[in-house]
C-alpha cells in the first residue's frame, strides 16, 4: 500500500498567501504520523477528511508557535470529541514536552485537572537519534535555526519509502543529509534572495541543487517574495491540502 503524504499546513508564521501553519501528515495502512503540529491542524485535518484517531506519533521540529501551537487543540480533540486510550508517541528537541504541557494548561486549564486519559511517551530528539514507531522509523537530523534554540529535521522511513522534512532551517550540510535518497524532501524556503541567519532562501537552495539526491523536492514555509516569484522556481511550492502518494 502506498504511503500517503498530506500537507495540512505549508505557510510561514504569518500565514503568507493564506496558508496554514506547519503540519504534515504521513499515512500508511490507516495509521498516521504527524510532522509538526501548527495551530491550524484541526480545521486542516477536517478539510481533507483525515481521521486523527489513527495518529500514533507526532514529531516536532522545534518549539516555535507556528509548529507546536496545535497541541492544546489536539489534546481537546482527544479529551472531548474523540476520546483516546491508545498511547501517543511524542518526539521533539529536549524540553519541548514541558513547553507543550505549559501551553496546554495555559490555554485550557481543565486539561491539567482532568489529565489526558492516555499515555504520552516523549522521546527527546537530537542529531542522529532514532525512534521506532510501530513499523516506522523516525530519525532526527539537527539543523541550524536560532541560536540556543534546538531544532531538528526528520527522515521518516515507512512502508519502503522515506519522507524528509527540514522544519525551519538556514543553510547547513544537514539539509544534504536529510534529502539523501529520500522519496520526498519537504524543505523550507522562506526568502527568495539573500542569506538569512535563521531561514533558507531559494538562491541558497539553487546553489546546492546538484547535491540533493532526493527524488522529489517541495518548497514550504515560503514568504511573500517567494510566493510572488513562483514562475522563477525550479521546484514546486507545497499547497495546503495537497496529497502525494509515494
Amino acid at each position: 500500500m502506498a504511503l500517503k503524504v498530506i500537507l495540512l499546513g505549508t505557510g510561514d508564521a504569518f500565514g503568507s498567501g493564506g496558508r496554514g501553519h506547519s503540519a504534515v501528515a504521513v499515512v500508511h495502512r490507516g495509521r498516521t504520523i504527524l510532522l509538526d503540529c501548527g495551530a491550524s491542524l484541526l480545521p486542516a485535518a477536517e478539510q481533507v477528511d483525515l481521521d486523527l484517531s489513527g495518529l500514533v506519533a507526532v514529531g516536532l521540529t522545534h518549539a516555535h508557535g507556528d509548529h507546536i501551537a496545535g497541541w492544546p487543540f489536539l489534546r481537546l480533540y482527544y479529551q472531548y470529541l474523540h476520546p483516546r486510550s491508545e498511547p501517543l508517541t511524542l518526539v521533539g528537541p529536549p524540553g519541548v514536552d514541558r513547553i507543550l504541557d505549559q501551553l496546554a494548561k495555559l490555554l485550557y486549564p481543565e486539561l491539567d485537572t482532568q489529565g489526558p486519559g492516555y499515555e504520552v511517551v516523549f522521546h527527546p530528539a537530537s542529531d542522529g537519534s532514532v525512534v521506532a514507531v510501530e513499523d516506522a522509523e523516525l530519525r532526527a537530523v539537527a539543523v541550524t535555526h536560532q541560536r540556543d534554540h534546538p531544532a531538528v529535521g526528520y527522515r521518516l522511513s515507512w512502508g519502503g519509502r522515506t519522507v524528509a522534512f527540514s522544519g525551519d532551517a538556514t543553510w547547513s550540510e544537514a539539509l544534504v543529509e536529510l534529502a539523501s535518497e529520500a522519496d520526498l524532501f519537504i524543505c523550507e524556503c522562506n526568502d527568495f534572495e539573500g542569506t538569512n541567519p535563521v531561514h533558507l532562501s531559494y538562491r541558497q537552495l539553487e546553489a546546492h541543487a546538484n547535491r540533493f539526491t532526493c527524488r522529489e523536492l517541495l518548497l514550504t514555509h515560503c514568504g511573500p517574495d517567494v510566493l510572488a516569484r513562483q514562475d522563477e522556481l525550479a521546484w514546486p511550492i507545497a499547497q495546503d491540502g495537497q496529497v502525494i502518494e509515494l
